[in-house]
């Protein structure tokens, strides 16, 4: 089934595009463009331009919830998802397989801090962002069933070419 909107964006039977997961005309579209993302995706990576898209695509969501993120931790996450597009989009433009993965996610938390989170189904990568010194750190958590994994730090330890590759293998 497809359905198209007044914006142009093609709909399809895609679970990031459903009518009763969105919570206004503007994140209807926003599902649309990612369905579409991911349908483009499908085919294989040619170009820097496909993996750029798809990165920013994956990204748009977080971006989107930087108003509702704690001023003192705003240029943080705005610089964190800034490599995180950068590296992510030069890792999706060499894969020659579909792939499709869910919007990375940014959600203010109580103490004044955030937390930004890339989920699959058997891992999970996020950060925890915070205004003081020192406070802020990354964390990666696999588990399979049959194999497990675990790995946390601070900002000044993280390698995030390779966290972003054990997300995507």
């Amino acid at each position: 089934m497809t359905q198209v909107l007044a914006s142009g964006c093609r709909c399809y039977a895609d679970p990031y595009c459903a009518p009763s997961q969105a919570a206004s005309a503007d994140s209807y579209t926003l599902q649309c463009i990612w369905a579409e993302v991911l349908i483009q995706w499908r085919r294989p990576a040619t170009h820097q331009t496909q993996g750029t898209t798809m990165a920013r695509a994956m990204t748009q969501p977080a971006y989107a919830a930087l108003p509702e993120v704690p001023s003192s931790t705003q240029q943080a996450a705005e610089e964190l998802l800034a490599k995180l597009t950068a590296s992510l989009g030069e890792l999706l433009a060499s894969l020659d397989s579909a792939v499709e993965f869910r919007p990375i996610r940014l959600a203010p938390l109580d103490d004044n801090s955030a937390v930004l989170e890339w989920i699959r189904a058997d891992r999970r990568l996020g950060f925890l962002l915070s205004g003081e010194q020192g406070e802020t750190g990354w964390f990666f958590v696999y588990s399979n069933g049959s194999s497990e994994r675990y790995e946390a730090g601070t900002m000044d330890q993280l390698d995030l070419n390779r966290m972003i590759r054990m997300m995507v293998n």
